[in-house]
């Protein structure tokens, strides 16, 4: 099995034969072909990945919200056409009681950014359900690693994470450091279950981030406009920012507990499975960081295609029209800052035990 080859075409995915997959609840909502948009005559053409969205292609109207998917037949044939991965994940929640339609509201319609975004949300919750449904009891967690297979990791000893926060840099000090690290709420995984919460935390955000990835062509098919591809592009800035700030969560942990609690670190890195979860999921969240980044600039060639002035410049992505044009941050500096501080000896003793890769600094240019 592989997790890292990220195509840059998915897959044709026939909406139907799928029957290895379990219905969804209520029985009779089971994904089948939805007609999302019209299509133009037999000589249609998908977005490609370097190409516009031609003439001839369907196209979702940004101002017609009717030809949003709102329905869970028509959202679960979507993630099922473009992310088979996420399609599993919610999909088993669904059979197993969940309601994937709970992250649907009406910011979810706001914006076609918003509607994106949505999918989004959608798999990474569902991805925690689904990997504490699919372990094999209360002391472990079952990570996900695609194509419908998983890694049961049991839990060590462990301490809180919030135990590490005063540690942290306090340039590093992010949103989600103080959500997950330093003021969590009662109970919250990625600090009562301490590294191996961090561990499912990153994995959520892994399989979010794929579907967003795997959306892209997808987007294509809709207008492109200023909302849209501005959207995208912050979702794929935050989310790749995650990669970096969990990667130095977890790897920031494991140094505390061998200076401070050596007997927790031992028990931690003689467990074979952890080991191997945290190097496969990395290696597929690095592998998404790495097509995004070569997206960016095909995005702002689609922009310009369109009418837009659009264009990359340091940490910014510009959109606009005539001297309009304002920036949205990609999250490059931020995700950076994690790297450099990752590159420490101390870090690198770490990853070279754990079998994970250097985190690369992130460039980006036209």
């Amino acid at each position: 099995m592989s997790v890292d080859v990220i195509e840059e075409e998915p897959a044709a995915i026939d909406l139907v034969t799928d029957d290895a997959e379990p219905s969804l609840v209520p029985v009779q909502e089971e994904a089948e072909a939805v007609e999302i948009a019209p299509v133009a005559n037999n000589t249609t053409q998908q977005p490609s990945e370097e190409g516009d969205v031609t003439s001839e292609s369907p196209k979702l109207q940004v101002q017609a919200a009717l030809k949003y998917a709102r329905t869970q037949k028509q959202i679960m044939a979507i993630l099922k056409k473009y992310d088979p991965d996420g399609y599993h994940i919610v999909n088993s929640m669904a059979k197993w009681g969940d309601n994937p339609m709970a992250w649907w509201d009406d910011y979810s319609y706001a914006s076609t950014s918003g509607y994106l975004s949505t999918f989004d949300t959608m798999v990474h919750e569902e991805t925690h359900g689904y990997l504490f449904h699919n372990a094999q009891d209360y002391n472990s967690e079952y990570i996900y690693l695609g194509a419908k297979k998983g890694l049961n990791v049991r839990y060590t000893d462990l301490f809180r994470s919030k135990l590490i926060a005063k540690s942290v840099p306090k340039r590093l000090r992010t949103g989600r450091y103080t959500t997950y690290v330093a003021k969590p709420d009662a109970n919250l995984a990625s600090d009562v279950d301490g590294i191996y919460g961090l561990l499912n935390e990153f994995t959520a955000y892994c399989w979010g981030f794929n579907t967003t990835s795997k959306l892209y062509l997808y987007a294509a098919s809709f207008d492109a406009t200023d909302d849209l591809w501005r959207g995208y592009v912050a979702s794929t800035g935050s989310i790749a920012l995650a990669h970096a700030e969990f990667r130095y969560f977890m790897e920031h942990y494991l140094h505390y507990a061998k200076t401070h609690r050596p007997s927790v670190y031992r028990v931690i890195m003689a467990n074979a499975n952890f080991k191997k979860a945290v190097k496969k999921v990395d290696k597929k969240f690095s592998s998404l960081i790495k097509l995004a980044d070569k997206r960016m600039p095909k995005i702002a060639r689609r922009l310009r295609k369109a009418g837009y002035d659009a264009y990359i410049s340091g940490d910014y992505f510009y959109v606009g029209t005539g001297d309009s044009a304002s920036g949205t941050g990609m999250w490059i500096a931020q995700y950076n800052r994690f790297a450099k501080e990752l590159g420490k000896k101390r870090y690198k003793t770490i990853e070279k035990k754990l079998g994970l890769t250097t985190v690369r600094q992130r460039e980006v240019s036209m």
